[in-house]
């Protein structure tokens, strides 16, 4: 093969790849996942968990919760789910992996004040609830109720913004957080 034939194919490989551009055949895909928590929207750096407010277990932000549900903000599948209910995971048909896990430390109650609604591998519709858990008795018993709500793989999207203004409430209507892909 000469190397006019091989330049020729690259530059015409070029070529069609920006006219896919151009005629819009190259798809960013927005994704919006809705608060699962009614309550105090809080930067993630802000929480007393250094494992989350690093980002280390991916971006996202606190919800401080005002009321004891947790409601799935998406169309998913319950891909983990504590055995102490504490923490669940859903993933979408878009593949977003999505972590709630409510309060710090919280896994030592061993279940105590958490009632799950769902099991894994379980399908959920936004608004389905996933778990309730009772305020009180966590405050009581001395754990951190803020809940982190993080996407787990943020390193599979090009964007991803908190779309809920800090320190305002949220409740589950509110876009929490916006991901393109």
């Amino acid at each position: 093969m000469s190397a006019s034939k091989k330049s020729k194919s690259f530059f015409s490989k070029i070529s069609d790849g920006l006219k896919k551009i151009e005629n819009n055949n190259y798809e960013k895909k927005e994704l919006s996942i809705l608060s699962p928590l009614e309550g105090k929207v809080l930067e993630l750096s802000t929480i007393n968990d250094q494992a989350f407010a690093s980002g280390l277990l991916g971006k996202g932000c606190v919800i401080t919760p005002q009321k004891g549900e947790v409601k799935a903000p998406v169309d998913g599948n319950i891909s983990v789910l504590t055995e102490s209910n504490h923490a669940v995971g859903i993933t979408t048909n878009d593949g977003v992996e999505l972590l709630i896990h409510i309060g710090i430390d919280t896994v030592k109650l061993n279940g105590k004040g958490f009632t799950s609604y769902v099991k894994e591998g379980q399908d959920v519709k936004k608004g389905d609830l996933l778990i309730s858990f009772d305020i009180d008795m966590i405050k009581e018993a001395g754990y951190e109720i803020d809940v982190p709500v993080i996407i787990s793989n943020t390193d599979e999207f090009s964007s991803i913004k908190i779309e809920a203004e800090i320190n305002s409430t949220v409740n589950f209507e509110n876009t929490l957080i916006s991901l393109e892909k």
